[in-house]
């Protein structure tokens, strides 16, 4: 987890530690977010997954004239990944 907050971080240009706990929920809120729109297992050590972590903090905790964009590129990114192989479907013989 450590990691995916220090990317969050990154993307939201953050240095301080005084936010972390509120970044930390955040990303399991977007990870538990992805699991009941069919993603299987979300891990922030994925690239794809962090990428749509990250989309997701940018959209509550960046600049608020954007947020709603970030959200929607959030939801497509989510939406895309439940319809990738092993992500949101796995074939029927394994």
């Amino acid at each position: 987890m450590l990691k995916a907050l220090s990317g969050v971080k990154a993307v939201l240009r953050v240095s301080h530690s005084k936010l972390d706990g509120l970044y930390i929920a955040s990303i399991e809120e977007c990870l538990a977010d992805m699991r009941v729109k069919g993603i299987l297992d979300p891990k922030p050590s994925d690239p794809n997954i962090m990428s749509a972590v990250k989309l997701y903090c940018q959209s509550l905790h960046g600049d608020p004239a954007h947020s709603d964009a970030f959200m929607r590129r959030y939801e497509q990114k989510r939406d895309g990944l439940t319809m990738a192989e092993g992500y949101g479907w796995r074939k029927s013989d394994e």
